[in-house]
C-alpha cells in the first residue's frame, strides 16, 4: 500500500488531466497536475520516512490534528474509493482532537487499515449477505490516550487467522493481491510512536484499535 496507492492516484489524476486538456478546461487540468506534484512529493517523503523507520527511529513526533491526518489518507485513497463507490464514515469527538505522532507515518497506517477494510467489504461473502458496506474511522479520548478505530462490516477474520494477521507476509487475499506486509508495517509504525494496535472481533464489525498518545500538557 505504501507506494501503490499514491501511484494509483497519480495515474487517475494524469488521465483526468489529459481529458480536461483535450476539452480545453485548462484550469481544472492544472489543478489535477498540481495534485500529481503534491503526491510525488508525498511519495518521496514516504521513502525517506521508511528509511528512518527501517533504522528503528520514530521520526519527528509532534502535535497533530487527527482530522488532518485522516483527510490526507482519504485523499490518497480517492481513486480507489471512487471506483468502489464506498464512502468512509468519519466520527471524531471532539472534532479537533489531537494526537502526538508523526503525520506521514500515521497517515500511512490509516491508508493501510482503510484499504484492508474496503477490500473486506468488497468480498464475495459480503455481497452474498447483501449488507450495506460500512468502513468507518473514529477517534475518542480514552483515559490518557486517544483511541482510534478503523472498522468494517465485512465477513470478518477467521479465528485461526487472528493471531497471525500482524505477521510478515501473512495474507488471506488471493495470490497477487497483496504481500501481507501492510499490517506488519502498520504495527511497527504505531509501536515506534509508543502506541499500541490490536484487533477486536465481535458483533457486526472487525475493528482495528490504535491507542495513541495525546498532545503533551504544556
Amino acid at each position: 500500500h505504501e507506494l501503490n496507492q499514491p501511484l494509483a492516484a497519480i495515474r487517475a489524476y494524469g488521465a483526468n488531466g489529459r481529458e480536461l486538456l483535450i476539452k480545453g478546461r485548462i484550469e481544472e487540468a492544472i489543478a489535477n497536475f498540481d495534485r500529481i506534484a503534491e503526491l510525488t512529493e508525498r511519495m518521496a517523503g514516504i521513502g525517506s520516512q521508511l528509511k528512518i523507520f527501517s533504522r528503528k527511529s520514530r521520526g519527528n513526533l509532534g502535535s497533530l490534528p487527527l482530522q488532518g491526518v485522516v483527510d490526507g489518507a482519504l485523499e490518497i485513497l480517492m481513486p480507489m474509493l471512487g471506483k468502489t463507490g464506498i464512502k468512509i464514515d468519519i466520527d471524531l469527538d471532539p472534532p479537533d482532537i489531537r494526537v502526538w505522532a508523526n503525520s506521514l507515518l500515521l497517515q500511512q497506517a490509516l491508508v493501510n487499515l482503510i484499504t484492508n477494510g474496503v477490500h473486506a467489504v468488497q468480498g464475495q461473502e459480503h455481497k452474498q449477505n447483501q449488507k450495506t458496506p460500512i468502513v468507518a474511522v473514529s477517534g475518542r479520548f480514552f483515559e490518557d490516550m486517544v483511541r482510534v478505530e478503523v472498522r468494517d462490516n465485512g465477513p470478518g477474520i477467521g479465528v485461526a487467522d487472528r493471531e497471525m494477521v500482524f505477521d510478515p507476509f501473512y495474507t488471506t487475499k488471493p495470490s497477487g493481491q497483496g504481500l501481507g506486509l501492510g499490517l506488519t508495517i502498520t504495527r511497527r509504525i504505531i509501536e515506534e510512536m509508543d502506541g499500541h494496535i490490536y484487533l477486536e472481533e465481535g458483533g457486526a464489525f472487525t475493528t482495528f484499535v490504535l491507542l495513541l498518545h495525546r498532545e503533551p500538557a504544556e
